[in-house]
């Protein structure tokens, strides 16, 4: 899922100031996309340090020497999904407003075709919630910042409307769309390779529009009373 992040010119270095060169980087880079793999297939704690080294050609000291602990490469591997969200995006941060909402549904759209990014990101952010999970402060805090950002935009769209939402409101509202999306992901992972599995694109834009809506003080955003089923566009 996505947040905003620093820019950077790789992979995040765990705190260490160091320059790293560029083919340490390429290195550094090849095994955060190894061990999303692992740890999104088995979790943090089932996926070994071993499976990771084997997958980039490497021993098991070979990574800790790039990243010094378990702990610490997962803890990298999360900030690396979230800088891979805002990759494509201006100074790699999310747009605010009626784009930010569309950014939102785009990065479902991307679930969507790369259904080992949704896994990765469910599978590691419910591990979080365990006792002693290394994850746990980076999603607690991922989630923190999103609800403020998501809300703000919120008030945005409002005020470019010249309505005033409330606060508390947007909060509320913010809070439902990322429950929402993280909830769908779920839904949609669990009936992969099934019939009748959910469009998981089509039901985000319908609830996120209905949800944006009773924000704004309306009760539709479509036509002849039926709320907005696309896949962006007319926020409000």
């Amino acid at each position: 899922m996505i947040r905003k992040v620093k820019k950077t010119d790789g992979p995040s270095d765990g705190g260490d100031h160091t320059r790293h060169r560029p083919e340490t980087l390429h290195k550094r880079e090849e095994i955060l996309k190894a061990a999303l793999d692992v740890f999104g297939r088995k979790g943090a704690a089932k996926g070994t340090l071993e499976e990771i080294a084997d997958k980039v050609g490497m021993t098991r000291a070979g990574i800790l020497h790039h990243f010094g602990s378990k702990r610490k490469l997962l803890i990298e591997v999360l900030r690396y999904n979230d800088q891979a969200e805002v990759a494509d995006l201006p100074d790699r941060k999310m747009p605010g407003g009626s784009a930010g909402f569309d950014h939102l549904l785009q990065t479902i759209v991307n679930h969507a075709r790369n259904p080992e990014i949704a896994r990765s990101f469910i599978t590691l952010s419910s591990e979080s919630i365990t006792e002693g999970n290394p994850g746990h402060p980076f999603f607690r805090e991922r989630y923190a910042s999103l609800r403020q950002e998501v809300a703000e935009w919120m008030v945005e769209l409002g005020r470019d409307r010249g309505k005033a939402v409330d606060r508390d409101l947007a909060l509320m509202a913010s809070s439902s769309i990322l429950a929402l999306m993280d909830g769908l992901q779920l839904q949609w992972l669990m009936d992969e390779g099934e019939e009748g599995q959910i469009d998981m694109v089509r039901t985000l834009s319908f609830a996120m529009h209905v949800i944006v809506a009773a924000a704004l003080g309306n009760q539709m955003t479509g036509r002849e009373g039926e709320p907005d089923t696309g896949t962006g566009g007319g926020w409000g």
